[in-house]
């Protein structure tokens, strides 16, 4: 009775860290196990090295995001209180 082969493993929109370990790990093993042709290693690690870019330009662009969400609250606390944020006058 032959094996049944192994789904693929679909690659999600954004990476995340566990599935870029996740790749990195597979093919690790399966290098070591010898399962893998050099061709298909070369793809896979650059689809592992793709995927590590890719992940670590979206970390940056949060953390770019977030420090120019809080310069701006910065600026907004500082700035003296108009007249409409200061309620009705009798």
């Amino acid at each position: 009775m032959p094996d049944k082969p192994t789904p693929p493993f679909r690659l999600s929109e954004s990476p995340t860290a566990s599935s870029v370990s996740l790749l990195a790990g597979n093919l690790r093993d399966d290098s070591a196990r010898g399962t893998v042709s050099p061709r298909m290693y070369a793809h896979r690690s650059r689809v592992v090295r793709q995927q590590s870019n890719l992940l670590a330009q979206e970390s940056h662009e949060a953390r770019s995001d977030a420090e120019a969400s809080r310069a701006k609250q910065m600026r907004k606390a500082a700035r003296p209180k108009d007249h409409r944020e200061e309620g009705g006058q009798g």
